[in-house]
């Protein structure tokens, strides 16, 4: 392809996004929903001038916008604050992953499912979408507020919970057996892990940091950051631990880092770039062919899936002394399904536990809850005016 091509292209796919992302905005579902519906657009599995599919490539580099993404909430994040924080993350984001996960195994022998298949899909199907939901809130200066704050709870648990999801996987295909060397190795490793990028945060990183502040070197500045988050993204992915919560976790500990301005606003540009293209990449998984031959049986299994994980986040949340508002609220916001149910997806496929058929209907599953996020999410204005806050 020569550069008349590439410009061309450029010019489409760039086209392609604007209309998306002004259509959406104006239908005020806001940038997500654009960027997934132009990713269906310029895609390989719809007909047109464009048709990417190096889509995993795509998915590889867009990943980082979400690490990015972990990276600077985790540094408006103090350690102290997340501790507060303990209890709803063990009763509501840990609870709902164990419930969900239960709830679809007793579905799973109803429809003539094993319990063990059906207990991996749904713990596949607990995980939430950080990337859209805290773009939703930081949308709309919801961060803060006592949903937001419940809201990012659960899903710090969830992330949490990638580790041992991961884990069942092989043990529900019979690939290897449990042994409590296995789980206590897991755990030494986690502890390892995380003392690890303690020390990255708090004594490795800022040293560079102090240096290249002193001497002006904006460049060397932000390269010894980049480094050292690639560095923990390595560590995370080599543990087996979630690389969105690998990034919080140094965001976290670079909270009350002098530096914690300026490391912001060195990620910011790229973070908003790469997530951008990250929802693109989501888009692009979408095949139509699937959807339509398989669309009752999509519908069914996304509606049953909203439904259950909004009972159970209002339950759990109302039991946790949060009230019935702010259970809905995070109810509505996360009864989607996330993207790292796109990586339990594949590695329940390759593991054997889901056919490479259901594991395609999986991924649109999954895509089609997380582009009707910003409308479900929506209903939550409705509810609060119906529900006083507690």
């Amino acid at each position: 392809m020569n550069m008349d091509s590439y410009i061309l292209s450029s010019i489409i796919i760039l086209s392609v996004i604007t209309v998306s992302i002004i259509i959406s905005s104006n239908l005020g579902v806001g940038t997500i929903a654009g960027f997934i519906i132009s990713g269906i657009i310029i895609g390989p599995n719809t007909p047109g001038p464009i048709a990417t599919t190096d889509i995993e490539g795509i998915q590889n580099i867009a990943d980082f916008g979400v690490v990015l993404f972990l990276f600077t909430l985790g540094l408006e994040m103090k350690p102290r604050q997340l501790w507060t924080m303990r209890k709803t993350i063990l009763l509501q984001g840990f609870g709902q992953v164990i419930l969900t996960a239960l709830t679809f195994s007793l579905l799973g022998q109803l429809i003539g499912v094993s319990w063990e298949v059906g207990l991996i899909i749904g713990a596949i199907l607990s995980q939430s979408s950080t990337a859209v939901v805290m773009t939703i809130l930081r949308e709309k200066e919801e961060f803060k507020s006592a949903t937001g704050k419940n809201i990012f709870s659960n899903l710090m648990a969830q992330d949490m919970s990638i580790v041992p999801i991961m884990a069942l996987i092989p043990i529900v295909a019979h690939h290897q057996k449990t042994s409590g060397d296995s789980f206590l190795n897991s755990i030494i490793i986690i502890i390892g892990l995380v003392i690890s990028i303690f020390v990255i945060a708090r004594y490795i990183l800022p040293t560079g940091l102090r240096v290249t502040a002193l001497n002006n070197n904006r460049e060397g500045f932000a390269l010894s950051l980049f480094l050292f988050i690639l560095i923990t993204t390595f560590l995370c992915r080599k543990s087996g631990v979630s690389e969105t919560l690998g990034a919080f976790l140094l965001g976290m500990f670079l909270s009350n880092s002098d530096f914690r301005v300026m490391l912001e606003e060195v990620v910011s540009p790229l973070k908003r770039i790469l997530m951008g293209l990250f929802f693109l990449s989501v888009g692009m998984t979408i095949n139509p062919e699937i959807l339509f031959s398989n669309a009752a049986n999509i519908l069914a299994w996304l509606l049953v899936t909203i439904f259950i994980k909004f009972g159970i986040f209002t339950l759990l949340s109302i039991i946790d002394g949060k009230g019935l508002l702010i259970g809905m609220k995070t109810g509505l916001a996360l009864s989607q399904v996330g993207e790292l149910a796109f990586v339990l997806l594949g590695i329940a496929t390759t593991s054997g536990v889901i056919n490479s058929d259901n594991a395609a209907i999986g991924f649109i599953i999954v895509s089609i809850s997380m582009i009707i996020t910003p409308w479900v999410n929506s209903l939550g204005n409705m509810v609060e005016k119906y529900i006083p806050q507690k």
